[in-house]
Formats: C-alpha cells, sequence, structure tokens
C-alpha cells in the first residue's frame, strides 16, 4: 500500500485558492488536502467535503503576517505527523495599496504575508516535503515584469491597463511597496541600492562561513560514520585484528611488526598473527590508504581454490595489482604477470625449453657452472676465512641461468670486474627493492627518485637483451632456412626456432621473459642452497642421512669428479631418481623458506567467493588475496608438532618435487598434496620448477660429502668447554642466541646474507 500524501494551499478558503482545492480533492481523493488561512468565513473545507461526499479536506488556521504563528502551524504539521507534502502550493493573495502598512514583526505587510511568511514556511516544512514533491508560488496580481509599478487601480477595462497602469495609479503608496514585492516573485531577487547589494553580499559571505563552519562537524560526523562502516562492517564476516575505524588494522598490525625483529620478512609477521587470532583459514587485514585491503590464506583448502582453474576462470585469478612495482624487473609483458590467452601463448612457447627431458640435456651445462662454484669454497677453505654465502650461491645460479636460457657465459663466479655487465646491471637493480617500511613505501610515491633509478638500469638491461636477442636471430636464421638443427639448445634457442620474423611484438616479448627467467631462476634455487647448507650444518641425523645415500649412489668417499662423470653417463636419469632423501631435503626447506606465495585480485562485482571450513562462503572482491606458504606450510593441523622442526623423514615416501606431478593422495602420504606448494599449484605453477630442483640436486650431490659449513654471527652454534657443539631435544644444535630468519628483497632472503666459514671433509682436496 502507498504511503498517504498531503496537499498544502495557502489561502484555500475563498476566490481562487478555493476552486483550486475543490479541483485537487475531486481529482486526488487519496491525497489528504489542507486549508491554510487566516480566517475560514464560509467553511471551505467542509463545503467542499459535503459536495464531494469525501472527507479528505481539512481547514488549519495560518496568519502568515506572524511568524511566530507561521512557527506554531509547522509545529502543529510535525506533532500531529500529518502525512509528507506532495505539493506546496503558496499563494499570495493580500495586498495593502492605500497605505503602507506593517506586521506585527515589522516587516511591510505585503511584502512580509507574501513572501517572507512563505519563505518561512517552505523553510519549516522542508523535512516533510516527499522526494517528488512539487512546489508553487504564485503572485498577487497581473503585471509586466519590464514596468516597475505598483498595484494597479481596483477598476481597469482591459489586459493592457492592467499590465501598464496609468501614472496616477502609481502614486499610491501602499501599491509600490506592493509592486516591488511582485518582482521577487517572478525574479527571486531584486538589485535595489547599491549600498543595500554590498551590504548583502557582505551578509552573504558572513552567512556562507557560518553555514560552512556549522557544516564542518556534520561532515565530520559523515566522513566518521562512513569510515566506521568501511572499518568495522566490511569485513565483518572475515577473522580479524581488533580494527581502528581511523587506521584499520594498521595500528594493530604495527604492534606484531615491533614485537620482533624489524628486519623480519612480512609472511614471518602474518604467521605471528595468523597463531594470535587462533590459526584461522584466513584472515582480513585493513591497511587503507597504505595497501589495498588483504585476504591472507592460511588453510591450504582454501588456497587450492584460488589457485585452481574454473569454467569462468580457465587460467585461475588474476595477478594482483601488486606485481606492477616488479616490472622493471621483469617488464610489461612478463609469463609471470601475463593473463588469459596472452599468458597461455607465452606459456606454450617457453615451455619446451623446460620440460623435464630436455633439461636433462642441459646437465652438462650445470655441471660446468658448478666448478667454478666449487673452486669458491675451496678457496675459502683454504683461507679459512667468513664469507656470505648468499653472494656465492647467487653468483653460481646467475652463470646457470644464464647459459640455460641464453647460450651466454656471464662470468658471474669471477671477480665483479670480471663480470659480464648484465649481471651487474641486474643485481643493481635488485637492490633497489630492499624491504621498506609503510612510511618509507609513502614517501617513495610523493618523492619516486628510486623509480628514475629503475628505469634508467631497466633501458640498459633491456638494450643488452634486445641485442642478444638479435644476434641468437640471425644466427639461426641460415640454420633454420637449410633444416640444420642448431648446436646450442636454450631456452631462447627454443623459443626462436618457429619464429620467421623478429617484429617489435616479438622482440620485446622475449625480452621480457628473459628478464623473468634471470630474475626467478637465479633467486630460487640460491636461497634454496642457502638454507640447505643452513640446516643440514646444524641437523647431524640429516647431515648424515644424507651423506649414507649419496655414498650408497655415487660410492663411498667417491671424489666430486666421479660424481660429475657418473651424472653425465647415460644413467643420470637413474642416479637422480635414487636421490630420495635428498629429494626430501629439498622438499622440507621449500616448506620452510618458500621463495614467495601468490596474490590474486578480482574487482567489485566479480563474485568470487571461497567456501570456509564451517561450511560458509565469504565473498573476497576488491581485496588482494594472498596465498600465504609460510603460513600454509606450517600449518600444524597438517604437519603436527613438528611443524617448525627441519625433518626431511616426513616427505620419505612423497619426495615429488614437481607441482605437475604431486597430485596423488596416496594412503601413505600424511600430507595432502595442496598444503605443500612452493612453486604454487593450478595452471599458474611455475614454469622453472623442475630446473630449480635439478640444480639443487647437483649441487648438493658435489658439495654436501665435501665440505662442512660453520654459521657465524646469527645462528651460530652453542658449544661447550671441549668445544664440541651442543645438541638439543629435537635432533638440532642448539644456537648461541637467535636462529637465522629471512628478510624481504622482492623475494624472501637470509637476513645476514648467511656469513659463514667452510672446511674440507676428511679426505677432501682442493680442485686441481
Amino acid at each position: 500500500m502507498s504511503q498517504p500524501r498531503s496537499v498544502l494551499i495557502t489561502g484555500g478558503t475563498a476566490s481562487l485558492g478555493y476552486h483550486c482545492a475543490l479541483n485537487i480533492a475531486r481529482q486526488h481523493p487519496e491525497y489528504q488536502v489542507i486549508l491554510a488561512s487566516r480566517t475560514n468565513p464560509h467553511d471551505a473545507a467542509e463545503s467542499i467535503n459535503r459536495l464531494l461526499h469525501q472527507t479528505n479536506v481539512r481547514y488549519i488556521p495560518l496568519d502568515l503576517s506572524n511568524l511566530a504563528q507561521v512557527r506554531s502551524f509547522a509545529h502543529t504539521w510535525a506533532s500531529e505527523q500529518l502525512p509528507p507534502i506532495q505539493t506546496l502550493l503558496l499563494n499570495a493573495g493580500l495586498q495593502f495599496p492605500g497605505e503602507v502598512t506593517y506586521t506585527p514583526d515589522g516587516i511591510e505587510s505585503t511584502f512580509g504575508i507574501n513572501h517572507v511568511g512563505h519563505a518561512l514556511l517552505f523553510s519549516l516544512l522542508r523535512p516533510h516535503l516527499c522526494a517528488t514533491a512539487r512546489i508553487v508560488v504564485t503572485s498577487s496580481g497581473t503585471h509586466d515584469p519590464a514596468q516597475k509599478t505598483g498595484l494597479p487601480d481596483a477598476v481597469y477595462t482591459s489586459a493592457e491597463e492592467l499590465a501598464h497602469p496609468s501614472a496616477d495609479s502609481k502614486k499610491n503608496p501602499g501599491a509600490q511597496r506592493d509592486g516591488a514585492g511582485q518582482e521577487l516573485s517572478p525574479r527571486a531577487a531584486v538589485c535595489l541600492e547599491s549600498s543595500v547589494a554590498a551590504r548583502a553580499a557582505a551578509v552573504a559571505i558572513v552567512v556562507a562561513l557560518m553555514v560552512l563552519l556549522a557544516a564542518l562537524p556534520l561532515f565530520a560526523i559523515y566522513l566518521y560514520d562512513h569510515l566506521r562502516r568501511y572499518r568495522l562492517e566490511r569485513f565483518a564476516a572475515l577473522p580479524q585484528l581488533k580494527p581502528s575505524v581511523v587506521f584499520g588494522h594498521l595500528q594493530a598490525l604495527n604492534k606484531f611488526i615491533v614485537a620482533g625483529e624489524p628486519k623480519r620478512h612480512t609472511d614471518i609477521v602474518f604467521l605471528e598473527v595468523a597463531r594470535h587470532l587462533g590459526n584461522p583459514p584466513l584472515f582480513a587485514l585493513d591497511l587503507w590508504p597504505v595497501e589495498r585491503p588483504l585476504a591472507i590464506i592460511c588453510s591450504h583448502e582454501i588456497a587450492e581454490q584460488v589457485s585452481r582453474s574454473s569454467r569462468a576462470l580457465p587460467y585461475s585469478l588474476p595477478k594482483s595489482p601488486y606485481f606492477s612495482r616488479l616490472r622493471p624487473l621483469l617488464g610489461p609483458n612478463s609469463i609471470i604477470t601475463a593473463e588469459g590467452e596472452r599468458w597461455k601463448a607465452l606459456r606454450k612457447r617457453f615451455n619446451p625449453g623446460f620440460a623435464p627431458q630436455h633439461l636433462m640435456s642441459l646437465l652438462p651445462c650445470v655441471l660446468g657452472k658448478a666448478w667454478p662454484f666449487l673452486r669458491n669454497l675451496d678457496h675459502f677453505a683454504s683461507s679459512g676465512e667468513e664469507f656470505r654465502l648468499d653472494e656465492v650461491c647467487i653468483n653460481l645460479t646467475f652463470d646457470i641461468i644464464g647459459a640455460v636460457t641464453m647460450d651466454v657465459d656471464l662470468h658471474a663466479q669471477l671477480g665483479q670486474d670480471q663480470q659480464a655487465e648484465l649481471v651487474q646491471l641486474y643485481r643493481h637493480l635488485v637492490r633497489t627493492y630492499r624491504d621498506r617500511s609503510i612510511f618509507e613505501r609513502l614517501w617513495c610515491r610523493v618523492f619516486p627518485l628510486v623509480l628514475a633509478q629503475r628505469w634508467n638500469l631497466t633501458r640498459r638491461i633491456d638494450n643488452l637483451l634486445t641485442e642478444r636477442i638479435k644476434a641468437k636471430f640471425a644466427e639461426l636464421k641460415p640454420a633454420s632456412a637449410a633444416a640444420v638443427p642448431s648446436p646450442s639448445r636454450s631456452v631462447l634457442d627454443l623459443s626462436l626456432q618457429d619464429i620467421t620474423h623478429l617484429d617489435a611484438d616479438i622482440l620485446a616479448q622475449t625480452c621480457d621473459q628473459l628478464k623473468s627467467f634471470l630474475f626467478a631462476g637465479h633467486e630460487t634455487t640460491a636461497i634454496l642452497l642457502q638454507w640447505a647448507f643452513y640446516e643440514l650444518s646444524r641437523t647431524p641425523r640429516a647431515l648424515a642421512t644424507l651423506r649414507r645415500e649419496l655414498d650408497d649412489i655415487f660410492g663411498a668417499d667417491s671424489p666430486v669428479e666421479t660424481v660429475r662423470d657418473m651424472l653425465l653417463s647415460d644413467q643420470r636419469e637413474d642416479l637422480l631418481a635414487r636421490m630420495s632423501y635428498t629429494s626430501a631435503v629439498i622438499k622440507e626447506l621449500l616448506r620452510l623458506y618458500p621463495p614467495s606465495g601468490t596474490a590474486r585480485y578480482l574487482p567489485r562485482g566479480s563474485g568470487f567467493t571461497v567456501e570456509l571450513p564451517d561450511g560458509r562462503a565469504v565473498c573476497l572482491d576488491e581485496m588482494v588475496i594472498y596465498n600465504c606458504d609460510t603460513i600454509v606450510h606450517r600449518d600444524g593441523a597438517v604437519y603436527g608438532p613438528s611443524v617448525d622442526e627441519f625433518r626431511p623423514e616426513r616427505w620419505l615416501g612423497d619426495t615429488d618435487t614437481s607441482m605437475e606431478t604431486n597430485h596423488a593422495e596416496a594412503e601413505a602420504n600424511r600430507v595432502p598434496s595442496s598444503a605443500w606448494r612452493p612453486f604454487e599449484r593450478g595452471p599458474r605453477n611455475c614454469i622453472g620448477q623442475e630446473l630449480a630442483n635439478l640444480e639443487a640436486r647437483i649441487i648438493l650431490a658435489c658439495t654436501v660429502r665435501r665440505y662442512d659449513f660453520e654459521k657465524v654471527g646469527l645462528g651460530e652454534i652453542m658449544r661447550d668447554g671441549n668445544g664440541e657443539p651442543v645438541l638439543g631435544a629435537k635432533g638440532q644444535y642448539t644456537v648461541k642466541e637467535e636462529e637465522v630468519y629471512n628478510t624481504m628483497q622482492v623475494t624472501a632472503k637470509p637476513v645476514d646474507g648467511m656469513r659463514v666459514k667452510v672446511r674440507w671433509v676428511d679426505g677432501a682436496s682442493p680442485l686441481e
């Protein structure tokens, strides 16, 4: 049923006002028609009701000359809760042409009744108007607006005489004031004299300032209410820290940050928050205006919902806008950030270069780059000096990825003055991505000097890679025309073998993929090797088990040259397949120290929901959805009480380190396949994961029985009075103070560069 409405007519008890009321009441019996007038001599409302056989017309006294009575009328309207006003007809009719008279408030009567009284009435009744209300204002006579005249004579013979009265009729003082009043209705304002106008302008400014000052608290209240609803209601369905109306979760999150090591990786902070919240399947972080809202995924089941393909999203959810910050490192066409069919085409084009069978053909290349690595370790073993393991490992993996992807020797393991320019530029570019505080990020947005530095470095790197691509294409073109296979089998070679014309688009695409492979290809394996040497050095049972396995495969006390020769033989695939404990070590290291998670994003209206363990569905639109591997991999419900311990044995019987094949839920497998995801799962899993696993196995096979590593500084092992390491209850050596932890520099890296000393194992000697 529609809400009752009303029509209010001033001066509606006689003459034109009465007839107007009669017609409205007849045409709209559903409206309540209110007649407001000072007098009601003929009982107008009852007359209309009797005539129409209705009861919807009512009379309420109103004296527009008395502003107090106008206020009383409005109060009556509100107190009686009369229906909302659909039409307000302000009917000007009273005139005092004979002399100048004044209302009780000291206002000239004609002007006061027809205009001031009506203006006040409208203002007071405004809250009671319908959204579609009509306001009708009538004037008290017919006149030509161009004629500044008063009220015409009461007797006239034509409309022309009414519009253009005689000069004598203008002398009446009351009529002159009435005429001035009439000008206000059709024109809304009249400029009388310059002094009055100036005073009015000054008053208007003062009033505007007063209105502004009065509105500021209202605006503040509105803003606070809007922010309160945004902060407190938007994420109410999700687990979260206690939010602040002003700061969201920034304050609460900062308490966790300052409570621990300030340089620790953000994922470690997220892990602490998750455990504080009782290990929920996910939780919300409202970091506006610094960052978009985050949905931190803690459960492997929800992480799987985020990464898998669906009918609507065949290549899983789009990547987060966060990756735009990595454009200088990866390029705008990177396979890491590309979406949809463009990503699919890139993946198809570059997949052959990372296929497992093809990678086996690159074993000589990987082993060739391992030899300078061993010579560098021999140098430090001979000198006994402390060094940063990250430098040595990064130089190794940079050399490997350069050879595998472009068939070039980057000389990364030589002295800095001998390294290829590409290595120096790229490492300089990576250093510009050091971890920054929230306030440093805001400062960089205001004064983006670092962005200019990145742009310059990227330009120089692009020039070097572009020249390499052009040279390789020119080298392959004659061989392709003669149908002669290229002796080189690098990723770049394979990606260009079906290209007949190297246009600008192909050139840019290829350049960006090489940058992406250089970045991801050297970071992941270098970090994995650092953690491997650290954890093995402080876990004697794991080190002994790994050495026994390598003795069984390659022969007890076999030198590294024998390992190399066997891995280059026809038995290499069988030898690598037998390295089950080595694979378990790698898998456990990637569980504890994943290089990064994946961040996805869908805009408002996408309707992306995830199902929680309790069956509830929550929408994650407009949130950066972060599959936090550090939390997923340390889920006590999956990994049990030893969740934070280095225990490779948990993977025996399930040492598959490939995201492509690690799907089977074997009965003996206590860990769901989706609970281990360092290379992410689904269609967007890492293209280079097999290369990283292959590199790690080869380097461990060549080093574990040859060297003993000893941590220096952070994470250093405690020794007893005899200088022997102190073994803890969980089978690991006790550290003196704090264990090593990851920091943030694009990916997760050991905070101190993994400072170590190295010595030869008994029986080992320097390479010749």
